[in-house]
């Protein structure tokens, strides 16, 4: 509204007359503010949505790192991907060394 003011007053400066139909221009802001707040409603719950899947793709990439590919669509890869990847199949190759060792063992590193 402060824009559509701005402009007004512009105009009147310059003398510049255009058939403008306030009343409707002011529905129609009212129509678009309304529209806009309905359209913020879904984008807020579909970054709900995004949010959950990065959560989903993050621990299926720190139980199965080599599950996702890594690659772009040009087919470059992507670097911060890959150190994510390398890092995620050290510590599960660690786990598993470690879950193979007898309990004993274990116990006498603790």
């Amino acid at each position: 509204m402060e824009a559509y003011k701005k402009a007004d007053r512009l105009l009147r400066k310059m003398q510049v007359t255009l058939p403008l139909d306030e009343p409707a221009l002011q529905a129609e802001a009212k129509q678009l503010a309304e529209e806009n707040e309905r359209l913020l409603a879904n984008l807020i719950a579909e970054k709900e949505d995004m949010d959950r899947l990065k959560e989903i793709r993050y621990w299926v990439r720190k139980v199965m790192p080599e599950a996702l590919p890594t690659k772009t669509e040009n087919g470059s890869e992507k670097i911060s991907e890959r150190f994510e990847s390398l890092r995620n199949l050290e510590e599960l190759r660690q786990l598993t060394e470690e879950a193979a060792q007898p309990t004993e063992l274990r116990k006498q590193q603790d």
